[in-house]
């Protein structure tokens, strides 16, 4: 930019050499090594030399960075949605502020039988698919976290009242049941939920499984299922 060539040559700076950083695990530029000379023209075959060391041990150290962040985020969230899992869910809660939270715990109502029909593959299709609507549904400052084989956990914030909490999760009702297309077969699922209300501060696993025994509750008071669209009741 003018104003930084202006500045670097008003300090006596007459060349800049630019080399980009990148990681044998990536095609993409990590970083940018950018060298002022007081001398002009490109380096000299010794400095060019300098350059490639400095530029191989950046690259080393972004690689270490990058590969560090990699195991991380495998280690903290599901494998097959993305979906943060049970232990990145937990651990969040500790370290967060004091706030008033809302806890829905979800289950998916037959979902074996697509499975049982469709096989595995299709079945995480459909886990994929659903993982997607209820992060489309919550706010940025939401969590969720597939917890087990079909079952999530969303923690709302910031709610004016708790009582939105339900409003929320006939929202997330209403987005998963919409049809989802796996294998020319469209399957529609349906979602048993419950709730819990309490604070960051208060033992975050006992506020899930009381959303989890209530959720157990609805499951056995409504008995919904996968069913085919046409067979929808």
């Amino acid at each position: 930019p003018p104003p930084l060539r202006d500045a670097a040559v008003e300090a006596g700076f007459e060349s800049v050499w630019i080399r980009p950083v990148t990681v044998a695990s990536s095609t993409d530029v990590q970083a940018v090594l950018v060298v002022w000379s007081r001398l002009q023209g490109l380096p000299s075959p010794n400095q060019e030399d300098h350059l490639r060391e400095a530029v191989s041990i950046a690259s080393l150290a972004f690689g270490k960075v990058l590969l560090m962040d990699r195991l991380t985020h495998a280690a903290e969230h599901d494998p097959l949605t993305g979906l943060a899992n049970r232990s990145k869910l937990h651990s969040g809660m500790a370290e967060d502020e004091p706030e008033e939270i809302s806890v829905i715990y979800m289950d998916l109502d037959g979902f074996k039988s697509v499975n049982d029909r469709l096989g595995h593959d299709a079945g995480d299709e459909v886990l994929i698919a659903v993982a997607e609507r209820i992060s489309s549904t919550l706010r940025q400052h939401d969590d969720v976290a597939r917890v087990g084989g079909d079952e999530f956990v969303a923690v709302l914030r910031r709610l004016p009242s708790p009582d939105i909490a339900a409003t929320v999760a006939e929202r997330i009702a209403m987005a998963v049941s919409h049809p989802i297309n796996v294998r020319d077969t469209q399957i529609c699922v349906e979602v048993s939920m419950g709730v819990a209300h309490g604070r960051t501060g208060d033992d975050f696993a006992e506020l899930v499984r009381s959303a989890d025994l209530a959720m157990l509750d609805s499951k056995k008071a409504r008995r919904r299922s996968i069913q085919e669209p046409e067979n929808r009741r």
